[in-house]
């Protein structure tokens, strides 16, 4: 006689279940925009570019709606495995400040030996609360924050190399250490930091690709278009956060019980905790109304029963189609603090489970009902 251990079914069932939903609906999302969904992997990073105060709105060189792009920027990031911060880090009476240079004034230029120059108001001064990470920001697997511009004589907008082109800050070290391959870049400025360090990477032999609606612009006389020109000249990529597959958290606690408490299907969310458990996820117990059907629980390898028909029962099958053991199943999914609206389909695929297990020990039995 076939034994089926519901328990061991469920697990099988539910990620065959899902992995087959989710690929089936990336094929049809594909179909109908002609691209699929960017999901992050292992030897892809995130680079978060310079979000900082004095980037911010009420800083002193403040990126318009500067601010909007956090909360997606934090939700991006829990997708990704490696994530990398850079922060701008001047010296004071740095040479890229308009008051270094007698007469000039903000947004004017100048030629350095380097080229031309930018300059700009004072900004991101080390060591003060302008040239802080955002207090919104809140990435706390991020693994690396690369500080940049803190020579006083050279100015550095990219995360790869200083505004001589030449000086590295050490990423590309880093990055290839790492087996790192693919650089996801967000932030501010689109048109100046953002820009640059998307251009370098790919310089430096890395793929680049930049989340649009996760960066914001500076766009002083045209500069946003020409910095999308050049970016994708130099065969940046330019995407949505729509187009990449990280999910929001319900739907990885959607996923939860289906993957065993593992969380998303493709990227699990470093740095956060896991989804909370099912009781049957951990081994724990499954209520019921009745009292002979009061609990289930699992000791050791072997899984004991109290009040419930062993497996090997002829009236096991008729407990599995009974109002008792459905009331059991909907009650774990209170317990497990689940999301109500998926209490219906995981039920379903419990009570198919259900059936096609009675079945499987007793071919000849009466069929369930639905």
């Amino acid at each position: 006689m076939m034994t089926v251990d519901r328990r061991e079914f469920l697990k099988g069932a539910g990620r065959s279940l899902v992995v087959a939903g989710i690929a089936g609906a990336a094929r049809v999302a594909g179909a109908q925009t002609g691209s699929m969904k960017m999901k992050p992997t292992a030897q892809d990073v995130l680079l978060v570019i310079d979000v900082q105060n004095c980037f911010t709105p009420g800083g002193s060189l403040a990126v318009k709606e500067g601010d909007q792009i956090i909360p997606l920027v934090n939700r991006l990031a829990t997708a990704f495995e490696h994530v990398v911060l850079t922060q701008d880090w001047h010296t004071p009476g740095h040479i890229s400040f308009a008051s270094s240079h007698a007469g000039k004034k903000p947004f004017e230029t100048t030629q350095l030996p380097y080229g031309t120059q930018i300059l700009w108001p004072d900004h991101c001064v080390q060591g003060t609360p302008g040239a802080d990470l955002h207090k919104d920001l809140r990435i706390p697997h991020a693994e690396l924050i690369i500080r940049k511009g803190y020579r006083k004589h050279m100015d550095s907008y990219s995360a790869f190399y200083e505004a001589d082109g030449k000086t590295p800050t050490g990423l590309t070290g880093y990055l290839r250490d790492r087996g790192l391959t693919q650089v996801f870049l967000v932030g501010l400025a689109t048109d100046f930091c953002v820009a640059w360090s998307a251009m370098d990477a790919r310089k430096a032999g890395f793929a680049a690709l930049v989340i649009e609606d996760a960066c914001r612009g500076i766009d002083a006389g045209g500069s946003l278009a020409k910095a999308w020109a050049d970016m994708l000249g130099a065969g940046v990529k330019r995407i949505k956060s729509a187009d990449h597959g990280a999910r929001p958290p319900a739907a990885r606690r959607l996923h939860a019980d289906a993957r065993d408490g593992r969380g998303d299907l493709d990227v699990p969310p470093p740095g956060q905790g896991r989804p909370a458990l099912s009781p049957r996820a951990r081994g724990g117990r499954v209520l019921g109304d009745d009292a002979d059907h009061r609990r289930t629980r699992r000791v050791g390898d072997r899984r004991r029963s109290v009040g419930i028909p062993s497996a090997s029962r002829p009236d096991r099958a008729r407990w599995i189609r009974s109002a008792a053991w459905r009331r059991a199943v909907r009650r774990e999914h209170v317990v497990a603090g689940a999301d109500a609206r998926h209490a219906p389909a995981t039920t379903r695929l419990d009570l198919v489970a259900g059936r096609i297990a009675s079945r499987a020990r007793d071919p000849h039995g009466p069929r369930a009902t639905r």
